[in-house]
């Protein structure tokens, strides 16, 4: 008869979370490059209404299990599984990202420094997760920290969604008096 299994490695779990940190501030910084407006967007709003964002978050984390249960019951999304799962893990990343990259912003305007969008986004990504990930390795109550921030970055993503979606696309102004008009053919 084999008794309690006792598991306890710190050096393992504290390699974990900084092998974490390393790749989500690799990512952060390679999003920047090419993401950075939407980051801001992001950011933005989840400044603007933290507690709106989490509740979006943890309402998604709620009803996401819902929606996989009524495709598995439609037999015909059930190909859309895999897919809407994709969605979903991809607007948390894309939201932790983006509560990274404000965090680096404000942690270089706090030191008096101007870094590089890059830099910035990647520090703050790899601070973030570093914080986050190690609350998380306190035993029995250090997954609500990563679990709120996910939630917030997750309702963030979907705030500006929705955001977007809702706002009316800017019409191309009407040329001026002094702008010659387009030939007619």
């Amino acid at each position: 008869m084999a008794g309690p299994k006792f598991d306890f490695d710190p050096f393992g779990s504290a390699f974990g979370v900084l092998g974490q940190a390393i790749f989500i501030a690799a990512l952060a910084m390679a999003l920047s490059l090419f993401m950075r407006p939407q980051m801001e967007r992001v950011a933005d709003e989840l400044v603007r209404q933290p507690l709106t964002a989490a509740g979006v978050g943890l309402l998604t984390a709620l009803v996401s299990p819902v929606a996989v249960v009524l495709m598995i019951l439609t037999v015909i999304l059930i190909l859309a599984i895999p897919f809407f799962a994709l969605a979903l893990a991809l607007a948390w990343l894309f939201g932790l990202v983006s509560i990274g990259m404000e965090a680096g912003e404000r942690f270089s305007r706090a030191v008096g420094q101007n870094w590089p969008p890059v830099l910035t986004a990647g520090f703050g990504a790899f601070l973030m997760t570093l914080v986050v990930q190690g609350i998380g390795l306190i035993p029995c109550v250090g997954w609500l920290v990563p679990f709120f921030v996910g939630a917030a970055g997750i309702g963030a993503v979907t705030l500006t969604l929705l955001e977007t979606r809702k706002r009316p696309r800017a019409a191309a102004p009407a040329p001026g008096l002094d702008e010659p008009l387009p030939p007619a053919s």
